[in-house]
């Protein structure tokens, strides 16, 4: 069977099995959501650190150049949301960039002594069988241990241990910064129970039992949204890990490229989950390539998920993710622009936005509005997940944030009526509970009203919706067209 086969039909199944995610629409109409959630801000601006120097200390790469290479790290932005919405309401674009750059370094001191738990070999093949993931030797075993982890690349990839509800999970990762790094996202989030994981242990060059350049812990996790949204689609299985300090400055990072093509030389280096700590990698070809994915024949077992492909220029182009045995190979996730916006979000530890997920996205009080030409409404959520399905898979248009609320103050209650598709936002308890018993469904608190900046309420009797604007004028010019000015519906800041 071909990747491109499996992409559709064995991938999703075999990583992470299950399903996650509460509904996030409503149960009587595809075109609105039911939730309202707060969530952080939209922007990505950080830079991604890479280092291509060479030290007469340290032994050369045993990876051989490629004459034939085309890898070069590159940059990548998003594109500008379009405005499909009525030519009454302006819309707001959002541009996100991401800038490759060189690595720092800083004078952290390692410690040789320090060692981290260990995940048994009986733990993770435990947790990986339950999880349906197969990691794959394909014939003969060809791995060899790295005897030198001090070697260039390989004090740049990381030993894993991962703390879930149910215990330790082990896996791999690369130094992609100072302080972050690069791995599979089944390593942070765990899709069949819907659980991240509560703190991450990272040991670069980890060698048996031995951390010599120091053991690292993090709590903040950035996994692509659409692995969490798509019951953990193998097409995103990729995630970054920002550590709580810096690693010793003698670890360095690696780049990462977006350039792969069929047949070009890489290897896979990492840790087995039965190894005791210690390094594997093996060299082979890229057999196929196929959207996100692309595979190879070169061996792999549990625990080196999350594991570099890297190329002759020691750049990591693709993240392991899943063996396939039965099929004769092994499969990971390419770098991509989104890698790339995911990677530049994570240095600089900013929050979430519709492409990237955090664990710790929490109550800002932006709130985002959407629109549907189809059937011309606007919809205002502060949930990202829910924004993120409504503008992807549903028609409508990411309007971005219009305005901010505070996180305390008088409730602003959302209601939902399936016949005009159309969300009402009020503060009137009273009216909340009169329009309950006339078909509307009562949604909970959206978010609070709070602040002295008045959102006002309008109303169209021929289109039956209606539109809240924080601008004065457009209230006014509107109030002439045919819409009918209903006061401030509530305050924000």
């Amino acid at each position: 069977m071909k990747l491109k086969k499996l992409v559709s039909t064995l991938l999703v199944s075999t990583v992470m099995l299950g399903s996650l995610t509460p509904s996030l629409v409503s149960a009587t109409d595809t075109d609105t959501s039911t939730t309202a959630t707060t969530v952080a801000s939209t922007s990505s601006d950080a830079v991604v650190s890479s280092d291509t120097s060479s030290s007469s200390s340290v032994e050369p790469s045993i990876i051989e150049p490629s004459s034939s290479s085309t890898d070069v790290t590159v940059d990548s932005s998003s594109s500008t949301v379009p405005d499909i919405s009525s030519s009454i309401v302006p819309s707001t674009n959002t541009t996100s960039d991401a800038t490759v750059a060189s690595s720092s370094s800083d004078s952290t001191t390692p410690n040789s002594s320090e060692t981290t738990p260990s995940v048994t070999a009986d733990e993770t093949a435990m947790i990986l069988e339950r999880a349906g993931v197969l990691e794959s030797i394909i014939g003969a075993d060809n791995r060899y241990q790295v005897k030198n982890i001090k070697t260039d690349p390989y004090r740049k990839i990381v030993y894993l241990e991962s703390v879930f509800p149910d215990g330790l999970r082990q896996g791999t990762g690369i130094m992609i910064g100072t302080d972050t790094i690069l791995t599979a996202a089944h390593n942070l989030y765990d899709e069949e129970t819907g659980n991240w994981a509560s703190s991450v242990l990272a040991s670069p060059g980890h060698n048996g039992s031995t951390a010599p350049y120091g053991v690292y812990s993090s709590k903040k996790f950035y996994v692509l949204r659409n692995y969490r949204l798509k019951a953990g689609d193998s097409n995103y299985d990729m995630g970054v890990i920002k550590l709580d300090r810096k690693v010793n400055a003698a670890v360095k990072s690696v780049g990462v490229s977006k350039s792969v093509s069929k047949n070009q030389r890489v290897q896979v280096a990492g840790y087995p989950g039965g190894s005791g700590g210690r390094m594997y990698t093996m060299f082979g070809t890229v057999d196929d390539i196929a959207d996100n994915l692309m595979s190879y024949t070169i061996d792999t077992e549990p625990g080196q998920s999350g594991a570099p492909v890297l190329n002759s220029k020691n750049q990591v182009v693709g993240i392991h993710i899943v063996g396939v045995g039965e099929y004769g190979f092994n499969v990971a996730r390419r770098v991509k622009d989104d890698s790339l916006r995911m990677i530049t979000l994570a240095q600089k530890g900013k929050d979430a936005n519709r492409e990237v997920s955090t664990n710790f996205e929490r109550k800002t009080g932006n709130t985002y509005r959407l629109y549907h030409s189809g059937i011309k409404r606007h919809l205002y959520t502060q949930d990202l997940d829910e924004a993120t399905i409504l503008s992807t898979q549903m028609g409508w248009n990411f309007e971005d944030v219009k305005f901010v609320t505070a996180t305390t103050g008088k409730p602003v209650y959302r209601l939902y009526h399936s016949g005009t598709r159309e969300h009402i936002y009020t503060t009137d308890a009273n009216e909340k509970n009169v329009l309950s018993k006339r078909g509307w469904r009562y949604e909970g608190i959206a978010w609070y009203s709070s602040g002295s900046r008045p959102v006002y309420r309008l109303y169209h009797s021929g289109l039956k919706v209606h539109l809240y604007t924080v601008d004065a004028n457009e209230k006014n010019v509107l109030s002439k067209r045919g819409w009918r000015y209903e006061g401030v519906s509530f305050y924000t800041k």
